[in-house]
């Protein structure tokens, strides 16, 4: 393939970086690279990957970039085969732009990491502030019993939106603006919201049972409910785009802007978080079970 220029045909397609390919090229169509006889136990190593090499290590992973390279173009004629394929049978022009571009796979691969990203802190974040707030009600003192209480139902009954926009408004007045804080305020702002709905079942499912009973007993007997914040904390993942966090939902929007086609990139979106909701049920059964076999240990 480097010695009839495929590869270089499909950089220049995808707008792919070829001065590795092009020096390939001209390895493979040279003596002894050209000769099928020959070519085997002399030309199968890259250049300067030699045993003695004192930059061994690197060369290594230069190789490993190479191959990585020609896998990326190998994906992308295969979906461009597969959008074609699609069109002669249904007659519908579905595309994956995502999938068929070196820009549109950066951003696409990005997005996909940040939305984990936000996904698991918002897991993390409403279990904890879940957990506090359910400490904070039991307290003893009637003042700081009412002022949780207040704060709590204040947290429920805004819209995510609108905590989220408070709080952008506010870090961005004393830190400024970055990445990182706007991802830091989603995942705050969604933990917030949906651990006061925690805290507050748990409260609530405290005063039925016994005084002193512990957070690991009373997070049993609320079970349902952890599942549904935790599972409404992710699919309130995309709305970290509203402070300018370019998770999947805004890298896809971005991508379609100029592809034109939108099934394809949003049948993906619908793909990944289902599979991602789906993952966070399954982690929810299998917690539930080790704290029920915990709890029930427990004298």
């Amino acid at each position: 393939m480097h010695q009839t220029g495929v590869l270089i045909e499909l950089a220049s397609q995808h707008g792919v970086s070829n001065s590795f390919l092009e020096s390939e090229k001209n390895r493979w169509s040279q003596l002894p690279c050209n000769n099928m006889t020959a070519f085997e136990q002399t030309c199968l190593k890259a250049p300067g990957i030699t045993s003695d090499s004192p930059s061994r290590l690197f060369d290594h992973f230069k190789q490993l970039e190479n191959i990585l390279l020609c896998g990326v173009l190998s994906v992308f004629a295969a979906v461009r085969e597969a959008e074609e394929f699609l069109v002669k049978s249904t007659f519908t022009q579905i595309s994956f732009p995502m999938l068929t571009g070196e820009i549109g796979l950066e951003w696409f691969v990005g997005g996909i990491q940040l939305s984990l990203l936000l996904a698991i802190g918002s897991i993390f974040s409403t279990l904890l502030f879940g957990a506090c707030l359910f400490k904070l009600m039991r307290s003893k003192s009637n003042v700081q019993h009412n002022l949780i209480k207040v704060l709590s139902i204040f947290l429920q009954n805004s819209p995510v939106i609108l905590l989220l926009i408070l709080g952008s408004l506010g870090s961005s007045l004393i830190w400024g603006s970055s990445l990182i804080l706007s991802v830091l305020i989603a995942v705050c702002v969604i933990g917030l919201n949906n651990g006061a709905n925690l805290g507050t079942s748990m409260y609530e499912a405290s005063l039925a049972g016994e005084a002193e009973q512990s957070i690991l007993s009373v997070a049993q007997s609320v079970m349902v409910q952890i599942r549904a914040v935790l599972i409404n904390a992710v699919k309130t993942t995309p709305i970290a785009s509203f402070v300018g966090v370019p998770e999947l939902l805004t890298t896809l929007t971005d991508i379609t802007s100029f592809s034109g086609n939108q099934f394809g990139p949003f049948l993906i979106m619908v793909i990944f978080y289902l599979c991602l909701v789906q993952g966070v049920v399954i982690l929810i059964e299998q917690a539930s079970k080790r704290l029920a076999t915990y709890t029930g240990a427990q004298p």
